[in-house]
């Protein structure tokens, strides 16, 4: 025999309060429910699971569907249904008895007269209904009338004890994460694309599907799923599906995403100069922004809400709002700087040249400043011809050492002796320690390449520097001693306690010591420097992981809880 289809949906309703089975077993002992939900909360799915389970039970399941074109029609809905028993109970509403429970979704759509009829047959016991109401999610612009008499009259049941009311919670990241074993392909992805679906779902059912159904299909067809939803295509389903999703969303809160999109890990003391505060407060917490762990909590913006949030908006707005916070932090100086708006002002004074751009109008001093922020930006990306080409305009506003230094590490031509290069390691920490160096001969400090100077991450440069010749040497056991005496500086910055975390973590497993990297106070702070994007991939023992992970699993009871990090070795 086929399976059953009710048993088959049942499978797929995932969540401790969309128990089909017990909710259907309520309405078939004559108990009214009112099932209440935003969209993309599973609502209809969960109706049309009860009605099956009903159908499995013997009992009859009256679907009452709804349309905005029967809406406006007198009794559209039960005339449309083609039952003859709903019909009865709108020729004769004061003995007609309907056998069965009717299941109506999207009440809102449902017509006044048909909505009234249905509420006298459920207060006089004569009617079993399982009603479907759309609610709005907290701070959504398009909230359903309470006032209406449509949803007036339904929540009056719930009010008044006649109907029960089932209110479905936003997805959580478990029930997420257990949906997606429900799908198809989706064997095809790791727990760290998983994690990023879940990240861009934002809490919607809806939503989610449809990321996964595309997630899978790249991945069938050998490209990287997270890559793939980087760019949507016009009237695709998803496409489609995140409009619906976004098109609630005030437009204070559209600004702030997709500012923060074009302005990504932004700090979020400037964050807050630039667009609404109580916007950026209140994304962080729903977890369409995160703030990292570090001491000016950058954001990361949820890319894929972001990029719908800037076609609502257009791209020429989107545009005006960068080009007024440069403006501004250019005006301000003085008071507040931001890197990140530092380098978006010098790739549109790249973009658009010297005359288009206004660049001119700004001093020597501010124009080198911002063309240093945007020559390391690209530095640190391995982008050597962009941070050649910023480095260059700064010098011609003003010559400055450290763009000096900019310049020679994006050129081909070593900045070290190749004895020096196999001493320190990677290219990354060969530009740290250039950087540390070139700083501290400023103030005529440092004594030499490799000199541990008086900053902590300076320090924790030369000691995987020395963790990295144990480990040429192959003695483990030192070279992990070495690396966790790093991660326990207390003043390092996060990305610097990640690296002699990680360097640890690889020399104690190649060591046989799994526990080790445990054993390092500076484990909980390092792995919870989530959201700003990828660390730098930087280290100098074994190979350069990198956190695959979205930037944030998010916690629906609003804490910033850590997620489980995939590390992979590349």
């Amino acid at each position: 025999m086929g399976e059953d289809r009710s048993t088959k949906w049942s499978r797929g309703l995932v969540g401790a309060d969309r128990d089909a089975e017990t909710l259907a077993e309520r309405a078939r002992r004559g108990a009214s429910l009112v099932i209440a939900g935003p969209r993309g909360s599973g609502r209809s799915y969960l109706l049309r699971t009860i009605a099956a389970e009903l159908e499995r039970h013997g009992q009859l399941a009256v679907e009452l569907r709804t349309s905005c074109a029967l809406s406006a029609v007198d009794f559209g809905a039960f005339d449309a249904s083609g039952c003859p028993e709903l019909r009865s109970l709108r020729d004769d509403p004061t003995t007609a008895t309907v056998e069965g429970v009717v299941v109506v979704d999207d009440v809102d759509s449902l017509d006044v007269q048909s909505t009234r009829a249905l509420a006298r047959g459920i207060a006089a016991r004569r009617v079993t209904a399982v009603i479907g109401l759309r609610t709005a999610r907290p701070r959504s612009i398009d909230r359903p009338d309470d006032s209406a008499v449509v949803r007036r009259t339904v929540l009056d049941l719930w009010l008044d004890g006649l109907a029960r009311r089932i209110d479905l919670a936003e997805l959580s990241d478990d029930d997420a994460l257990a949906m997606i074993e429900l799908f198809p392909g989706t064997e095809l992805l790791d727990s760290a694309t998983r994690a990023g679906i879940v990240w861009r779902a934002d809490g919607s059912r809806t939503l989610l599907r449809q990321l996964i159904i595309e997630s899978t299909s790249a991945a069938r067809a050998g490209r990287d799923p997270l890559t793939a939803l980087r760019v949507v295509a016009r009237d695709s389903r998803l496409a489609i599906t995140l409009a619906r999703h976004v098109a609630d969303f005030p437009r204070v809160d559209l600004e702030c995403l997709a500012g923060n999109r074009r302005l990504p890990h932004l700090e979020f003391a400037v964050a807050t100069r630039l667009f609404d505060a109580e916007s950026v407060a209140a994304l962080i917490a729903g977890g369409l922004l995160h703030a990292d762990a570090s001491v000016d909590r950058r954001l990361t913006v949820n890319d894929l809400v972001a990029q719908e949030a800037q076609r609502q908006l257009g791209d020429a707005h989107v545009e005006s709002l960068i080009d007024t916070a440069g403006a501004r932090m250019l005006a301000e100086a003085d008071e507040w700087w931001s890197s990140t708006v530092a380098v978006s002002l010098s790739e549109r004074w790249h973009r658009l040249g010297i005359e288009a751009s206004g660049e001119l109008t700004y001093s020597p001093a501010l124009r080198a400043r911002v063309a240093l922020n945007a020559a390391r930006e690209a530095n640190d990306r391995g982008d050597s011809a962009h941070a050649a080409a910023h480095a260059a305009r700064g010098l011609r506003a003003q010559d400055d050492p450290a763009l000096r230094l900019e310049a020679e590490l994006a050129t081909p031509a070593p900045m070290l002796s190749l004895d020096d290069r196999g001493e320190i390691g990677s290219a990354d920490a060969i530009r740290r320690l250039a950087r540390s160096r070139a700083a501290r001969s400023i103030d005529g400090t440092a004594d030499g390449l490799l000199d541990k100077g008086d900053d902590a991450d300076s320090r924790i440069e030369a000691a995987l520097a020395d963790a990295n010749r144990a480990t040429a040497n192959m003695d483990w056991a030192r070279a992990a001693d070495i690396a966790t005496s790093a991660a326990d500086e207390p003043d390092a910055s996060p990305a610097a306690h990640v690296r002699a975390l990680v360097a640890a973590g690889s020399a104690g497993l190649s060591a046989g010591d799994g526990a080790r990297p445990r054993n390092s106070s500076a484990g909980s702070n390092a792995c919870s420097t989530r959201g700003s994007g990828r660390p730098e991939s930087p280290f100098a023992i074994g190979s350069s992981p990198s956190c695959l992970c979205s930037p944030r699993i998010r916690s629906r009871g609003r804490t910033d809880r850590p997620c489980g990090r995939a590390w992979t070795a590349r």
